[in-house]
């Protein structure tokens, strides 16, 4: 990678409005972070997907938390056309103790299978499809599932699966789907936290390739 960027590595959590936020960090310090993470407020949690601030806002702007990578969770490829490597982790938010925080969703997650496992003795297997439309790609009309429907996007389906298999996706199945220049990304099946976690690689790789591709 030129000596001209730094690279970077985004810490982040999913909120309950599935906006992915987080901090971006120098990827060199990453492993010195695996303990302490970085710093998290309360209030994020009252951003909206609309930019502004739920009210009533019951933090204020008082109280903080901390946000620890899972580095088992990392994503990372350099095949979204970007100048520097796309890399995300997710993360946890703990209180400064060091205990889970009630609203981080990682950890709601994590409670909700864990009750399912207590009450009905299951584990639950989770691959989540990811559709999506690449808006102003004014692509010729072709049929839906067919494979000219695919074809004619070339080789922006080949380029996404390419980003996440290096990011660990384990992306599966691409297709033309009904919509207008609408299109299906599926994953193999995991765990469901990973398949959450998955879900917002994919999520976060697939415009990203878009922005910058071509």
């Amino acid at each position: 990678m030129s000596e001209l960027y730094e690279p970077l590595t985004g810490i982040v959590t999913t909120d309950i409005s599935a906006v992915t936020r987080g901090r971006f960090v120098a990827t060199s310090r990453l492993d010195k972070l695996r303990e302490t993470g970085v710093g998290w407020l309360q209030a994020n949690v009252s951003l909206t997907p609309f930019n502004s601030i739920a009210d009533p806002n019951p933090w204020g702007s008082s109280g903080d938390l901390r946000l620890i990578p899972d580095l088992d969770a990392r994503f990372r490829t350099e095949k979204t056309g970007a100048a520097t490597a796309f890399d995300l982790v997710p993360g946890n938010l703990v209180e400064l103790d060091g205990t889970l925080w009630s609203c981080c969703t990682r950890t709601m997650l994590r409670d909700a299978l864990a009750d399912l496992k207590a009450e009905t003795g299951l584990s639950l297997l989770a691959a989540v499809e990811q559709e999506f439309q690449i808006f102003g790609a004014n692509l010729p009309p072709a049929h839906v599932l067919s494979f000219e429907g695919l074809r004619r996007a070339d080789p922006f389906a080949s380029q996404l699966m390419a980003a996440l298999t290096e990011a660990g996706v384990s992306p599966e199945v691409i297709i033309a789907e009904f919509g207008i220049d609408q299109f299906e990304v599926t994953h193999a099946p995991a765990d469901a936290l990973t398949a959450a976690d998955r879900a917002v690689a994919i999520r976060e790789i697939t415009p990203e390739l878009e922005r910058f591709r071509g």
